[in-house]
């Protein structure tokens, strides 16, 4: 089934570090959710965790992916996309 989100049904809240979360849908089954988030440039995401996978698609800018204990980084371009499985 396909769900459509309007840009103005987005309802948006505040993470941190001048970042802001649009939970768009969560799956009932894996609790996986889709989620758009916006913020200005050159900032960092803060630290977080989750239970579920996560997948980053780019729409604009570019962004940049690292992991805890990690010495690698990901550079998305604008319409990158990446997804984290967890084990």
């Amino acid at each position: 089934m396909a769900k459509t989100v309007k840009p103005d049904e987005m309802k948006w809240e505040p993470l941190g570090g001048g970042f802001e979360i649009s939970i768009l849908y969560t799956n009932p089954t894996t609790q996986a959710a889709y989620l758009a988030i916006r913020g200005p440039g050159n900032q960092q995401v803060p630290r977080h965790w989750h239970s579920s996978n996560e997948t980053i698609t780019v729409l604009k800018g570019t962004f940049t992916v690292a992991h805890d204990g990690s010495p690698d980084k990901i550079r998305l371009p604008q319409a990158g996309f990446f997804t984290c499985q967890l084990r």
